[in-house]
Protein backbone atom coordinates (compact mmCIF):
# COMPACT_ATOMS: atom_id res chain seq x y z
CA UNK A 1 0.00 0.00 0.00
CA UNK A 2 1.23 3.41 -0.44
CA UNK A 3 1.62 5.93 1.82
CA UNK A 4 0.31 9.66 2.16
CA UNK A 5 1.55 12.49 3.12
CA UNK A 6 -1.24 14.01 5.16
CA UNK A 7 -1.85 17.80 6.32
CA UNK A 8 0.28 17.84 8.84
CA UNK A 9 3.23 15.66 7.09
CA UNK A 10 2.89 12.26 8.96
CA UNK A 11 3.45 9.42 6.87
CA UNK A 12 0.26 7.21 6.83
CA UNK A 13 0.19 3.84 5.43
CA UNK A 14 -3.59 3.71 5.25
CA UNK A 15 -4.00 5.83 2.31
CA UNK A 16 -7.37 4.76 1.06
CA UNK A 17 -9.15 5.47 4.42
CA UNK A 18 -6.95 9.25 4.76
CA UNK A 19 -7.99 10.12 1.72
CA UNK A 20 -11.85 9.00 2.17
CA UNK A 21 -11.75 10.77 5.42
CA UNK A 22 -9.75 14.57 3.82
CA UNK A 23 -12.39 14.09 0.97
CA UNK A 24 -15.22 14.11 3.58
CA UNK A 25 -13.49 16.98 5.70
CA UNK A 26 -12.98 19.10 3.17
CA UNK A 27 -16.54 19.14 1.02
CA UNK A 28 -18.45 19.72 5.36
CA UNK A 29 -19.48 22.48 5.83
CA UNK A 30 -20.09 22.63 9.63
CA UNK A 31 -21.47 25.83 11.46
CA UNK A 32 -17.78 27.94 11.87
CA UNK A 33 -18.61 28.46 15.50
CA UNK A 34 -18.56 24.79 16.19
CA UNK A 35 -16.06 22.13 16.96
CA UNK A 36 -16.17 19.36 14.84
CA UNK A 37 -15.98 16.17 17.31
CA UNK A 38 -16.47 13.61 14.62
CA UNK A 39 -12.75 14.82 12.77
CA UNK A 40 -10.69 13.25 15.89
CA UNK A 41 -13.28 9.97 15.61
CA UNK A 42 -12.36 10.08 11.60
CA UNK A 43 -8.26 10.18 12.24
CA UNK A 44 -8.87 7.54 15.40
CA UNK A 45 -10.89 5.08 12.92
CA UNK A 46 -8.42 5.40 9.93
CA UNK A 47 -4.90 5.31 12.17
CA UNK A 48 -5.95 4.29 16.06
CA UNK A 49 -4.76 6.25 19.12
CA UNK A 50 -0.70 6.47 17.43
CA UNK A 51 -2.12 8.87 14.62
CA UNK A 52 -4.55 11.01 17.43
CA UNK A 53 -1.26 11.37 19.70
CA UNK A 54 0.91 12.46 16.52
CA UNK A 55 -1.50 14.75 14.61
CA UNK A 56 -2.68 16.15 17.84
CA UNK A 57 0.72 17.24 19.62
CA UNK A 58 1.97 18.37 15.66
CA UNK A 59 -1.19 20.67 15.91
CA UNK A 60 0.10 21.64 19.72
CA UNK A 61 3.12 22.56 18.89
CA UNK A 62 2.65 24.52 15.46
CA UNK A 63 -0.51 26.03 15.90
CA UNK A 64 1.23 28.92 18.52
CA UNK A 65 3.88 29.56 15.15
CA UNK A 66 1.46 29.44 12.43
CA UNK A 67 -0.61 32.51 14.55
CA UNK A 68 2.55 34.23 15.01
CA UNK A 69 3.78 33.85 11.39
CA UNK A 70 0.50 35.20 10.95
CA UNK A 71 0.88 38.72 12.58
CA UNK A 72 4.22 39.34 11.59
CA UNK A 73 4.26 38.99 8.20
CA UNK A 74 3.76 41.58 5.90
CA UNK A 75 3.97 39.73 2.20
CA UNK A 76 0.33 38.65 0.83
CA UNK A 77 2.09 35.26 -0.19
CA UNK A 78 3.45 33.85 2.93
CA UNK A 79 0.59 35.05 4.58
CA UNK A 80 -1.97 33.22 1.86
CA UNK A 81 0.51 29.79 2.01
CA UNK A 82 0.84 29.89 5.60
CA UNK A 83 -2.87 30.32 6.53
CA UNK A 84 -4.34 28.25 3.82
CA UNK A 85 -2.22 25.38 5.19
CA UNK A 86 -3.33 26.03 8.64
CA UNK A 87 -6.99 25.94 7.42
CA UNK A 88 -6.40 22.15 6.47
CA UNK A 89 -4.80 21.48 9.69
CA UNK A 90 -7.59 22.96 11.65
CA UNK A 91 -10.08 21.46 9.54
CA UNK A 92 -8.86 18.07 9.96
CA UNK A 93 -8.57 18.87 13.92
CA UNK A 94 -12.11 19.71 13.90
CA UNK A 95 -11.44 23.38 15.29
CA UNK A 96 -14.13 24.74 12.51
CA UNK A 97 -13.66 28.39 14.00
CA UNK A 98 -10.41 28.67 13.65
CA UNK A 99 -10.66 26.95 9.82
CA UNK A 100 -12.97 29.30 9.11
CA UNK A 101 -11.02 32.27 10.43
CA UNK A 102 -7.83 30.69 8.56
CA UNK A 103 -10.72 31.25 5.29
CA UNK A 104 -11.53 34.84 5.74
CA UNK A 105 -7.27 35.79 6.02
CA UNK A 106 -6.95 33.64 2.77
CA UNK A 107 -9.86 35.65 1.32
CA UNK A 108 -8.30 38.68 2.38
CA UNK A 109 -4.46 38.14 1.54
CA UNK A 110 -5.94 37.19 -2.29
CA UNK A 111 -7.95 40.53 -2.81
CA UNK A 112 -4.42 42.56 -1.28
CA UNK A 113 -1.94 40.59 -3.63
CA UNK A 114 -4.47 41.75 -6.75
CA UNK A 115 -4.45 45.34 -5.58
CA UNK A 116 -0.28 45.11 -6.21
CA UNK A 117 2.75 44.50 -4.97
CA UNK A 118 3.74 41.69 -2.71
CA UNK A 119 4.59 43.70 0.36
CA UNK A 120 1.15 44.77 2.82
CA UNK A 121 0.77 48.49 3.37
CA UNK A 122 0.64 49.99 6.79
CA UNK A 123 -3.45 49.63 6.54
CA UNK A 124 -3.47 46.52 5.17
CA UNK A 125 -1.57 44.93 8.12
CA UNK A 126 -4.17 47.09 10.31
CA UNK A 127 -7.09 45.50 8.49
CA UNK A 128 -5.47 41.74 9.03
CA UNK A 129 -4.38 42.60 12.76
CA UNK A 130 -8.24 41.60 14.28
CA UNK A 131 -8.36 38.77 12.18
CA UNK A 132 -5.37 37.13 13.70
CA UNK A 133 -6.45 37.99 16.74
CA UNK A 134 -9.81 36.32 16.89
CA UNK A 135 -7.72 33.34 15.49
CA UNK A 136 -5.53 33.66 18.33
CA UNK A 137 -8.59 33.81 20.76
CA UNK A 138 -9.97 30.70 18.88
CA UNK A 139 -7.21 28.63 19.26
CA UNK A 140 -7.26 29.43 23.24
CA UNK A 141 -10.57 27.72 23.16
CA UNK A 142 -9.95 24.71 21.67
CA UNK A 143 -6.53 24.14 22.72
CA UNK A 144 -7.29 22.73 26.17
CA UNK A 145 -9.39 20.25 24.46
CA UNK A 146 -6.85 19.39 22.06
CA UNK A 147 -4.55 18.77 24.83
CA UNK A 148 -6.99 16.56 26.84
CA UNK A 149 -7.45 14.27 23.41
CA UNK A 150 -3.45 13.99 22.82
CA UNK A 151 -2.83 13.06 26.68
CA UNK A 152 -6.04 10.17 25.89
CA UNK A 153 -4.16 8.98 22.61
CA UNK A 154 -1.04 8.78 24.54
CA UNK A 155 -2.31 6.60 27.19
CA UNK A 156 -3.60 4.28 23.92
CA UNK A 157 -7.45 5.38 24.49
CA UNK A 158 -10.02 6.54 22.25
CA UNK A 159 -10.94 10.13 22.22
CA UNK A 160 -13.19 11.36 24.72
CA UNK A 161 -16.54 11.56 23.97
CA UNK A 162 -19.09 9.46 22.25
CA UNK A 163 -18.15 8.04 18.91
CA UNK A 164 -20.51 8.77 16.00
CA UNK A 165 -23.31 7.34 14.69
Amino acid sequence: MAKLICPMGIFVGAQEAMSSQCSEMESSNPDPDSWDGTAIWRIYKAGGSGLVGKLCGLFLEEAGQKIDSLSRSVQWGEIKRVAHGFKTNCRMMGAEKMAALCHEIVVHSEKGSELGGSEMAADEVAKLAPHVEELQAAYGEVQERVKQIHEAALRGESPPGDPPD
